[in-house]
């Protein structure tokens, strides 16, 4: 079975680790880590430097937390270049609620 490793770090802003390949068998392990992180941390980023392999449902996960956010966002991506990608070829790479950064 896939698994993602991921862990948050405590920190202004905290920061969730994602580590792995974000896909159909692991979409709801980050979907998850995402709701319980942002019940306590709206500012949170997530760091996705260790993913590998992003899928339409791994992609859905993300739209999903940053929606769940109410205007009260975006939710942060550091190191989503796999994630910008899909989002440019689904054609919502301009969508204020998701925010995505280099930080390497």
């Amino acid at each position: 079975m896939e698994f993602l490793d991921i862990h948050l770090e405590d920190g202004s802003p905290p920061v969730l680790r994602v580590v792995g390949e974000l896909d159909i068998a692991t979409a709801d392990q980050l979907r998850g880590a995402l709701v319980e992180a942002l019940a306590t941390h709206r500012t949170l980023v997530v760091d996705m430097a260790g993913v590998t392999f992003v899928d339409a449902s791994g992609l859905r996960v993300i739209i999903d937390a940053a929606q769940s956010l109410n205007g009260q966002g975006p939710l942060t991506l550091a190191n989503a270049a796999l994630v910008e990608r899909l989002l440019r070829i689904v054609g919502l790479s301009d969508i204020p609620s998701i925010v995505i950064r280099d930080e390497r």
